[in-house]
């Protein structure tokens, strides 16, 4: 039935709105506030979950190592051992014909070779005089004069 006055368009939207509520507190759960009690019951079964996990691995490994016993134990070692430099870019032959072994070695020869030092240079490079022989009026004009315009009339202003 379609609302014929503002106030019935209103209650109907209340109405709507009402039933919403009433159907979305009844099918969404409740969160349930952390007390004391909750925190301490979810860090034992954190704990637990820890430990369980710790102790599946460690009969996995059991396991495994029962299942190589008398057969290839190095096998087992590989596992264990640290994994070595793990490098995208191999070793690089230095001048004397070495190669590099470790990642410092690749990285101060690549420095040397790509960015080597540059020679001392054996030019001057001359100097220009700052004083100016400019007459004192001319020189009094143009220390009074604004760092921030242009010279000339037009009108243009220098922004820094």
């Amino acid at each position: 039935m379609a609302p014929t006055t503002e106030n019935h368009a209103e209650k109907l939207a209340e109405d709507l709105t009402e039933g919403l509520q009433l159907t979305l507190e009844a099918t969404v759960p409740k969160r349930r506030r952390p007390t004391a009690d909750r925190i301490l019951e979810a860090r034992r079964l954190n704990n637990q979950f820890y430990m369980e996990v710790k102790k599946r691995k460690q009969e996995c490994w059991n396991n495994f190592l029962m299942k190589l016993f008398g057969k290839d134990i190095w096998k087992a070692r590989n596992y264990t051992k640290p994994q070595q430099e793990n490098t995208l870019m191999p070793h690089l032959k230095k001048s004397d014909g070495r190669l590099t072994n470790s990642a410092e070695e690749r990285a101060d020869h690549l420095l040397n070779r790509l960015y080597p030092t540059a020679p001392e240079s054996t030019t001057t490079i001359p100097r220009r005089s700052t004083s100016t022989n400019w007459p004192p009026p001319a020189e009094r004009a143009l220390e009074n004069t604004p760092t921030d315009k242009a010279p000339g009339p037009d009108g243009i202003e220098h922004y820094p």
